[in-house]
């Protein structure tokens, strides 16, 4: 691919920061990243990958893109537009996914909301959000409450070097300091009193809001599109019970198992590039 563009996209709820990679003629597919990471996370896979026109966006609250105001709340439903709102402001009428974790769960939602839009998709260890049963709203309602009046009152933590949170982040993360760099690029900054993540503190707060299982199902169910389920061995641990479901739920389904963790794009790259680049570049079946 061509070296890649820092671009700003708007949508109603604000601008959102991207990165763009490839040329306008190749096939679209917008990137989305992890909670708490950032487009970044897309900078060692990306490259690699060819005929594409990859824009890997930093969700509102993470990254360069806006942050909601204080109290707001960022629910996992609020994920699903940002697709379609950035997918508008880019022209595009269809598009693949490629996301991972958070990126992934909430892709999955969007191509469940509207299956004619989504050509193809790519998942990365992540195939939904956590659900919440409904008699449990109350209390998990009340957790998040809790919790963003805690961290209302707190500051951002703040490291002495690059090199200080590069080696804090990547042990928290399991990876080489090299790996998550490309994180550190797009979602650190020197303030003052040193330096610090750019992502909205209120986002580490328990959601207010979740699904229920059922509900999820009922997303999945709608999803049409070819998907690739990625699966690192070391990965996100899933319940067997749980899982099972949601992978009955998609009628096209692919499951692939790879080697390495839960950051597998950043820390190893290679390992995903031919499984990503085949499967997102095979020809579009008629609908």
């Amino acid at each position: 691919m061509t070296e890649p563009r820092d671009i700003e996209l708007e949508i109603p709820e604000g601008t959102v920061a991207a990165r763009r990679w490839g040329n306008p003629s190749g096939r679209p597919v917008l990137a989305a990243h992890g909670w708490l990471d950032n487009a970044g996370t897309f900078d060692r896979l990306a490259p690699r990958l060819d005929d594409m026109d990859l824009v890997a966006f930093d969700f509102p609250g993470h990254g360069r893109s806006h942050h909601r105001g204080v109290g707001a709340a960022y629910h996992f439903a609020d994920w699903i537009p940002v697709f379609f709102d950035l997918a508008d402001s880019l022209g595009w009428r269809e598009f693949s996914i490629l996301g991972h974790s958070m990126g992934a769960a909430a892709g999955a939602l969007a191509a469940g909301t509207y299956p004619a839009r989504i050509r193809r998709m790519v998942l990365i260890d992540g195939f939904g959000p956590w659900t919440t049963p409904e008699d449990e709203a109350p209390a998990q309602f009340r957790e998040g409450l809790d919790e963003r009046r805690t961290i209302l009152s707190k500051n951002s933590r703040r490291y002495e070097s690059r090199e200080d949170a590069a080696s804090t982040i990547s042990t928290i993360y399991g990876m080489t300091p090299e790996a998550v760099m490309p994180l550190l690029n797009r979602g650190l900054e020197r303030r003052e009193d040193g330096w610090c993540m750019t992502y909205d503190l209120q986002l580490r707060a328990a959601s207010m809001l979740r699904f229920t299982e059922g509900q999820v199902l009922a997303f999945l169910r709608r999803i049409d599109c070819p998907t690739l389920l990625i699966r690192p061995e070391e990965g996100w641990p899933w319940d067997a019970e749980q899982i099972r479901p949601r992978i009955d739920a998609v009628s096209d389904l692919t499951i692939e198992k790879v080697e390495g963790g839960h950051h597998v794009h950043l820390s190893s790259p290679t390992v995903l590039v031919g499984l990503v680049q085949a499967f997102l570049t095979l020809a579009p079946q008629s609908r």
